[in-house]
């Protein structure tokens, strides 16, 4: 079976983390893994793909779901409800197909809260999950806490840190140590 990698990445400025990112899919991809990335599809974020375009990976642009922040509970019941389930189809279809092309799919993830949205389906659809944690978990946060931070420890089978200090941080969370690999950032291009 053929490996193949489904990198999301739903940031909407590029900082330190997505540059890692993008040293992280340009090394999958120098393996001789296909990648395809998934970003936000969004009329503004025009520069995440101009930024992940010399990559050379097949970008896909799905639309994003968000807990509002106003009007909360209307917009949840109408909108996010709604926009959750087509994401979520979209995202099992697209890991049914690849399976069906006999091709065995791995998920990139560059954002811990992708978790929410996601972190059901892909125990339901028991694919690999990769987490490339550029900064410390919020655990102060009774959401992350009780919801996202026991969704990680479920879903994702192999955790990318920056140093040593972050591995640490995530055993402390509960994260077995041997599931965290330390791949130090290369120098920035300047």
């Amino acid at each position: 079976m053929r490996e193949m990698v489904l990198a999301i990445c739903f940031s909407r400025v590029i900082f330190g983390n997505e540059r890692a990112f993008k040293d992280a899919i340009r090394a999958i991809k120098g393996a001789g893994i296909d990648v395809e990335l998934v970003l936000r599809d969004e009329a503004w974020t025009n520069n995440m793909v101009d930024f992940f375009g010399d990559t050379g990976v097949q970008i896909h642009r799905w639309r994003c779901v968000e807990l509002p922040l106003k009007g909360w509970i209307k917009q949840f019941i109408i909108e996010f409800v709604p926009r959750m389930v087509i994401s979520n189809l979209t995202l099992y279809n697209f890991i049914r197909k690849t399976r069906r092309r006999n091709v065995l799919p791995t998920i990139l993830l560059s954002d811990a809260s992708i978790m929410l949205g996601y972190g059901l389906l892909f125990q339901l659809c028991k694919v690999r999950v990769i987490y490339r944690c550029g900064s410390d978990l919020p655990a102060h946060n009774p959401l992350w806490r009780w919801v996202i931070i026991p969704l990680l420890k479920k879903s994702v089978s192999q955790y990318v840190v920056d140093s040593n200090f972050m591995r640490l941080k995530l055993s402390l969370h509960g994260v077995p140590i041997e599931r965290v690999h330390v791949v130090r950032p290369t120098v920035p291009y300047r």
